[in-house]
């Protein structure tokens, strides 16, 4: 979800996600303590330049990780500015989970993301 949705040129606006995980079990296959998502966020239509920091860091990324926090939700947020000459119009944009990891060692295929894609598509507009 973007708060606000429409942006001028100047402003950030913030995307984010919420990403529940299941309570745990005995199985080896199942989510547990420490296992953390990688998120990401991708512009899923044609123009525009934006710049992205994860959260409320400084650094510039489109990816971020988020430890999970089983029988509960997370929220992963990215702050998502238009950037001087981008066209004033809406641009779409997906922030997902990309990969669930236990330490170096992706779990994904471990997994069943809900929606099977594993995120959202938001709707983001630029005026001038």
């Amino acid at each position: 979800m973007f708060n606000p949705n429409p942006v001028s040129i100047s402003d950030t606006s913030t995307a984010t996600i919420d990403i529940s995980a299941s309570v745990g079990c005995s199985d080896p296959n199942c989510l547990s303590d420490g296992d953390y998502v990688m998120v990401e966020i991708i512009q899923d239509s044609l123009g525009g330049n934006f710049s992205y920091r994860p959260g409320n860091t400084s650094e510039g990324s489109q990816t971020q990780t988020v430890q999970l926090k089983l029988g509960d939700a997370v929220t992963a947020s990215f702050q998502v500015t238009a950037k001087k000459g981008t066209p004033a119009q809406q641009y779409n944009f997906i922030i997902r989970v990309s990969d669930v990891r236990r330490g170096d060692t992706s779990i994904l295929q471990n997994v069943v993301l809900d929606p099977p894609t594993g995120g959202v598509e938001e709707r983001l507009t630029v005026t001038q």
